[in-house]
């Protein structure tokens, strides 16, 4: 009874005793659908190709062209396979694939300020990468605007003197979350799935999101401490990967706030602060703020 297309819903409803979305889900189960009134051509069915590919036909208007409901050019376009042939709607511009292969200092830097400062959200069919900074540093969100999503909008929250951004991409969500930028990353974060070649400037990233480099009180002018906040596994790799590049035996890392959070832990130099900031930021994609001049030179780690 159901696949005959000269029975309305509405009397289907009556005769099962049942609503229309119980009758669809059950059909769908059964794997049985509804005859067309009017089966379609060839000729519609090449005219459908051609004009669903371009983004300036409006999905009614094709319809209104071919004569039928928007439902069924949906199922039509399924079955002839050619949903992925229109690209889907982006107005934050977004570079989807952006993430999908590290193979850049300025990828690497930017998954680690991901690492430290982003939030990744999946709900339902929403997938967003947000990120919210001090006022100050509004400019550094400008910088990953620009190469991310050009066209997406900064705001500006009073009460918090902050400024954030967000932007929605299940591609670019779903490529974060394969390197190992999952969402409510604050207690579980393992170290990415960063190419070797790139680990300094990821690491880069991930210190102007939380790390920190100031001057110790009292002492010469060229002391400085220099922290860098996150889980314990991955501060062990961080402390690693500085050993083998930089040349900077550290201490392990210590719970930072022992009461607070029994999941964050500091990595800390004093000796070898400066050489530790000259070699993270030697690609100069550091935000500039973080990290000392260029011009200032760094005792080696050696002496």
């Amino acid at each position: 009874m159901y696949p005959n297309a000269s029975l309305s819903l509405e009397q289907l409803e009556s005769h099962f005793r049942r609503s229309r979305g119980t009758i669809k889900a059950k059909a769908r189960l059964l794997k049985i659908r509804r005859e067309s009134l009017r089966p379609w051509t060839d000729a519609e069915e090449r005219l459908l190709c051609e004009l669903y590919p371009d983004l300036n036909n409006d999905r009614q208007d094709i319809a209104k062209v071919l004569g039928r409901t928007w439902c069924a050019c949906q199922h039509k376009i399924l079955e002839l396979g050619i949903k992925d042939t229109r690209e889907r709607n982006n107005p934050c511009q977004i570079r989807r694939d952006y993430f999908k292969l590290i193979d850049s200092d300025e990828k690497a830097y930017w998954l680690g300020f991901i690492a430290a400062d982003g939030c990744v959200y999946i709900g339902g069919r929403q997938h967003t990468l947000s990120l919210q900074l001090q006022r100050r540093d509004r400019h550094w969100l400008e910088r990953f605007r620009t190469i991310i999503a050009p066209a997406a909008t900064i705001t500006d929250n009073a009460g918090t003197m902050s400024s954030s951004l967000s932007m929605g991409s299940q591609e670019l969500v779903h490529d974060l979350i394969s390197l190992g930028i999952t969402p409510r990353k604050s207690n579980t974060l393992e170290w990415p799935k960063v190419p070797e070649p790139f680990v300094i400037p990821f690491l880069c990233g991930y210190f102007d999101g939380d790390g920190s480099l100031s001057k110790r009180s009292g002492r010469k002018t060229d002391q400085y401490a220099w922290y860098l906040l996150g889980t314990l596994p991955f501060l062990n790799r961080a402390s690693t990967y500085i050993h083998q590049q930089v040349g900077v035996q550290l201490k392990p890392p210590i719970r930072a706030h022992k009461d607070a959070s029994p999941h964050l832990f500091m990595l800390y130099a004093h000796k070898h602060a400066l050489a530790i900031d000259r070699a993270l930021n030697a690609s100069g994609l550091g935000l500039p703020r973080k990290h000392l001049p260029v011009t200032q030179t760094a005792p080696s780690p050696g002496s």
